[in-house]
């Protein structure tokens, strides 16, 4: 069973940081559009929808009922990017200004479900949260937002998004 780790804080993308590629044998699920911005009360609900899943026994949270219901009504999950497909590097940054530090995953669930951060005030690009973080197949989740540096047109959380009825998404 693949490990699922939970990105968590806030996020950006700038241009010099470039693109990088999902290891393989790894999936990334991303929760809003490149240069969006993503509500906090979006960001816990999701968190807490996996791990709760995770809670509930349920080995793939993707399929799980008690998941997927809020992602087909909702529309939280934007994109899922396989192994070796290029992904923007995106950059992690410390939570701060209503994203809270989580609470470590209960300790039932902590062999297969994580939640990771930084403490560095430069962030931590994508890359090398994957080197960190991939040792074998893993469910990466980015939470946090997809916004563009110094951009003027980022989206805001587009809570009410409807994506397409086909094509978006791959096995």
């Amino acid at each position: 069973m693949p490990m699922t780790i939970i990105f968590w804080g806030h996020g950006d993308w700038r241009a010099g940081d470039g693109k990088t590629f999902v290891p393989p044998g790894c999936r990334l699920y991303l929760f809003q559009r490149h240069k969006e911005a993503i509500d906090t009360q979006r960001m816990d609900r999701i968190k807490h929808r996996v791990i709760r899943s995770k809670e509930l026994g349920e080995n793939d949270w993707v399929a799980s009922p008690y998941f997927s219901d809020d992602l087909r009504t909702n529309g939280d999950l934007r994109r899922i990017k396989t192994g070796l497909e290029q992904v923007h590097n995106y950059r992690l940054y410390p939570p701060s200004d209503g994203v809270y530090w989580p609470d470590p995953v209960p300790p039932e669930i902590a062999a297969t479900c994580r939640v990771v951060t930084t403490d560095k005030a430069e962030g931590e690009t994508l890359r090398d949260l994957f080197l960190a973080n991939a040792a074998g197949p893993a469910h990466f989740l980015w939470i946090p937002c997809r916004a563009v540096r110094d951009a003027t047109d980022n989206l805001i959380d587009g809570g009410n998004y409807h994506r397409p009825a086909q094509g978006y998404f791959r096995p």
